[in-house]
């Protein structure tokens, strides 16, 4: 296809191929109608046994190749680069994944063989290295394993194209255990997958905060970090480097449940209430965003036959966290002072934008649909804050 020809070229075209292009904007051209348009000449005689391919063959100085035998080409040469991967594989997991590759049509790994081979060669050397590693006997930090697989302890950074890679590739094999949907991640939801495969990033400063909580290590014994807490009447951050020796986590009444309050401050002022009550109940805060650290906790508390009772702002994405925990712990989460006439309580004059407003589509839960409805049509927000009183009312009455 010939696009936009000049006056030269549509008034040479017409001449040879005996049509008028003085008004065409493009001109298709095909090696038939070339090449009957040449034996139409006086050189047809002479050209006869000569093909219009032979001729343009003659002028590159090599064979032509038709798209399809091109495509057929590429295909067989990718089949045999990574069967070549293949054979090299140090582990099942890296010819679990060579399969997954092989067996989907678009995917990062073909996009890279396409544009940057080399870097692909490098990066599928590392993550041979890496899955052979695998499976870790105790908790790593990512520096390390990135060093023990690549040499280099930030191979695998998140900033780095082969930290990218190496996170979708966990996020396949993951995929191919468990129900875990591939997609972009956050940095919450990247840490939760390193910890899947005993891989930790920053332990010291993903916390939760924790008050009332007893809990067992691995190893049977008592936890004495959450037992001293417990006689401190400490409301503290317990660290993942912490939570990773937890074999299961329950509430230090007995009572096997506790109340999540997502904002820091609220928590902190619900806790000296019940401090000045004498009230043992359990409380903990993520502080504003679910970090591993939290997840974990739950988890273990969760395993343990524990409930938990989730209270957080309502706005967009306080409601987004409370129906994440929901997906995640099902019948064993249950919303707390979380529904119209709390909102109500809780409401204040900050607008939420449509943009926001739209977050809550997402949201498949008939318990919060009144509540989603009811912010939809204020499109204010409610604060946590507004309703301390009748979160410690509440709490001192469960304990009557």
């Amino acid at each position: 296809m010939l696009n936009n020809p000049t006056p030269e070229e549509k008034r040479a075209l017409s001449g040879f191929l005996g049509k008028d292009y003085s008004k065409s904007k493009s001109i298709k051209l095909t090696a038939e109608k070339m090449e009957k348009a040449i034996l139409k000449t006086k050189y047809g005689k002479t050209l006869e046994s000569v093909s219009f391919q032979d001729i343009l063959e003659a002028y590159h100085g090599e064979p032509l190749v038709s798209h399809r035998e091109e495509e057929r080409l590429f295909l067989t040469e990718r089949k045999a680069y990574f069967d070549n991967l293949e054979r090299g594989a140090r582990s099942p997991l890296f010819i679990a994944l060579i399969d997954w590759i092989r067996g989907t049509k678009h995917n990062r790994f073909y996009q890279m063989y396409n544009h940057e081979r080399a870097a692909l060669t490098k990066a599928m050397g590392h993550l041979n290295q890496a899955f052979a590693l695998f499976p870790l006997a105790s908790y790593e930090y990512l520096a390390v394993f990135s060093s023990n697989a690549t040499g280099n302890p930030h191979a695998f950074d998140a900033n780095e194209n082969e930290g990218k890679l190496f996170i979708y590739a966990l996020q396949i094999i993951h995929s191919l255990e468990s129900d875990w949907e591939i997609k972009e991640l956050n940095a919450e939801e990247r840490a939760e997958l390193l910890y899947e495969f005993n891989i930790m990033t920053d332990d010291l400063l993903n916390f939760v905060s924790v008050f009332h909580a007893s809990g067992k290590n691995k190893n049977g014994n008592e936890n004495r970090l959450l037992y001293g807490a417990v006689q401190e009447k400490a409301f503290f951050h317990l660290p993942l480097k912490e939570i990773v020796k937890l074999g299961s986590v329950t509430s230090a009444s007995g009572k096997n449940r506790l109340f999540m309050i997502e904002n820091s401050s609220v928590a902190s002022h619900v806790v000296s209430e019940l401090l000045r009550y004498d009230i043992n109940e359990t409380i903990i805060s993520g502080n504003g965003q679910f970090k591993i650290a939290t997840l974990k906790f739950l988890d273990a508390f969760v395993k343990n036959g524990g409930a938990i009772y989730y209270s957080g702002d309502f706005d967009p994405e306080g409601i987004l966290m409370a129906y994440k925990l929901r997906k995640r712990y099902g019948d064993s989460l249950h919303y707390w002072h979380y529904d119209v006439n709390h909102y109500h309580m809780a409401l204040s004059q900050e607008p939420i934008s449509a943009r926001r407003l739209k977050q809550l589509n997402s949201i498949d839960d008939p318990a919060l649909q009144p509540l989603i409805d009811e912010i939809k049509e204020i499109k204010q927000s409610g604060y946590q804050e507004k309703m301390l009183l009748k979160i410690v009312e509440d709490l001192k009455k469960v304990n009557e």
